[in-house]
């Protein structure tokens, strides 16, 4: 008999975020003859193209409209996207005291139906991805009114080792989670934790009982691709170097790499970057070597990573916090050049690790010298090879089948 499997998440398909791009190269590698996975996630407004039952739900007006902003331009639009993330954030206000929980009536909804769907179809499994939290509260919830299933929270983004708001202390933000982190994870079968948090968990979780049930696994989001040929978005003539993904300020030092683009200008005009995502500091790329593309749906990506000569990696400056986006790079054989501005990044010991990547301090403010250590390498990273095998061997735990492996077991 098939296993069912309930998954709660946030942004689903076509517009994923890096959680939802884990979550589903765990999925697509179940065996179909062994699984049902229904998933609940955010009604976005976007047609779902998949397999798997979906259903969507609406986490209000405010939200909806939001959604519809995202994929127009203009003045006007810009200004309306705005003032709706204010008004948002206002919103979040009164939920201070509970933080990071701030959607009680969306939870309500997910709980609710997700109870509906239990009634039909008895599952085995509910697999709870972080963020938003309500997929843990919820599956918290189901775990004590259905106990012979299996609640298994996922951590892609550490809660309490995660990125804090500015708002308050790092020390508040941490006191916060936690507290939530001992409510809901007490009724755990298995709670996956990623390997960049290990350090984290051991100081902050290990005196309580369900630490025993932490299952440390590295990110899955290494999938190596035998990509098919694609007419190439970028001049064949130039040194191509692109990032894909979320370029925000502070969160990442896009101030550091603007600086060095500058001077790899004034040395080469050969080398050209691409900065294909999101980004709230557009006006920092006044160098005629750095073009700006907007978002692109992860599903039409592949382009652009495929047939690029080096992918870029921007570091972040939490510990526990590891950017998914250089694995993604590495299921391409592509030479990679991060930044990093903390010893501890989590993204480091990977790097390091990996067959062609360079790592750039953004501490250094020699970007002469940065700048002709970039070139160099530039030029002779993308004359060699990097053998796919060695990166399958090198990173198998982050492969979607080490997860299968670890959670679901002989049931796969």
């Amino acid at each position: 008999m098939k296993k069912r499997v309930l998954v709660l998440l946030g942004r689903y398909f076509p517009k994923a975020s890096a959680n939802t791009i884990c979550t589903q190269n765990v999925l697509d590698l179940l065996p179909k003859d062994n699984y049902n996975v229904d998933i609940i996630c955010y009604d976005d407004g976007l047609k779902t193209d998949t397999n798997y039952r979906v259903i969507k739900l609406s986490r209000g007006l405010l939200h909806s409209f939001e959604y519809k902003l995202e994929m127009k331009n203009g003045k006007c639009v810009s200004l309306l996207k705005n003032v709706v993330k204010t008004i948002l954030k206002l919103q979040q206000l009164p939920f201070l005291f509970v933080w990071p929980w701030t959607d009680p009536i969306f939870t309500s909804k997910v709980y609710n139906t997700a109870k509906h769907l239990y009634s039909k179809h008895k599952y085995d499994y509910v697999l709870a991805i972080h963020m938003p939290l309500s997929s843990i509260i919820v599956g918290n919830k189901l775990k004590r009114i259905y106990p012979d299933m299996q609640f298994i929270p996922v951590f892609w983004d550490s809660l309490s080792g995660g990125v804090p708001i500015s708002l308050f202390s790092l020390e508040w933000n941490t006191r916060k989670k936690l507290k939530w982190e001992q409510k809901l994870l007490s009724n755990a079968d298995k709670i996956v934790v990623m390997e960049s948090s290990r350090s984290h968990h051991k100081k902050y979780s290990s005196r309580y009982d369900y630490y025993s049930r932490f299952i440390f696994l590295d990110i899955p989001l290494l999938v190596c691709h035998n990509y098919e040929r694609y007419n190439s978005p970028y001049r064949k003539e130039k040194t191509n170097i692109v990032f894909c993904g979320t370029a925000n300020s502070p969160l990442r030092n896009i101030e550091f790499f603007a600086k060095l683009a500058k001077y790899v200008n004034k040395i080469d005009d050969s080398i050209v970057f691409y900065i294909i995502g999101k980004c709230n500091c557009t006006d920092l790329f006044d160098s005629s070597n750095i073009v700006y593309l907007k978002e692109v749906p992860h599903d039409k990506l592949s382009p652009y990573i495929a047939c690029s000569d080096i992918l870029l990696n921007f570091g972040v400056k939490t510990p526990a916090a590891i950017s998914g986006k250089i694995f993604e790079y590495m299921g391409y054989a592509k030479p990679i050049i991060s930044t990093y501005s903390i010893d501890d990044e989590a993204c480091l010991p990977y790097l390091k690790k990996y067959p062609n990547a360079l790592l750039l301090n953004e501490n250094d403010t020699d970007f002469e010298k940065q700048a002709e250590i970039l070139i160099d390498y530039a030029h002779d990273a993308i004359t060699k090879k990097i053998e796919v095998e060695e990166i399958k061997r090198i990173f198998k735990n982050n492969m979607p089948e080490s997860f299968i492996s670890a959670v679901f077991g002989e049931d796969t």
